[in-house]
């Protein structure tokens, strides 16, 4: 493996988006009708409660394919930091 993704999951409430790379690709509200029909259609449907969006679980997965992760934080950040991810960093701006 010669090359790394730098992937940032950020959850407030139940907003929630996914950085990869420096670019937002993915925002959901956990909960909402859409959210919902998403996980019904998923394999993770069998989960309780995941669809109500109460449920917060993190999944590690590959897609038939070798797959390695490394320098895993979850962290609690404080309410005041809001902005967005810097791009060289993945650090919040002000």
């Amino acid at each position: 493996m010669d090359e790394w993704n730098h992937l940032l999951i950020i959850s407030r409430g139940n907003h929630v988006e996914h950085w990869l790379n420096g670019g937002k690709v993915l925002q959901y509200e956990r909960g909402s009708t859409a959210f919902r029909n998403a996980v019904a259609l998923s394999k993770f449907k069998n989960i309780p409660n995941l669809a109500s969006g109460r449920t917060v679980i993190s999944f590690l997965q590959e897609h038939e394919s070798k797959v390695s992760f490394r320098n895993i934080k979850i962290r609690v950040l404080p309410d005041n930091r809001f902005g967005c991810p810097d791009e060289q960093d993945g650090n919040f701006s002000p």
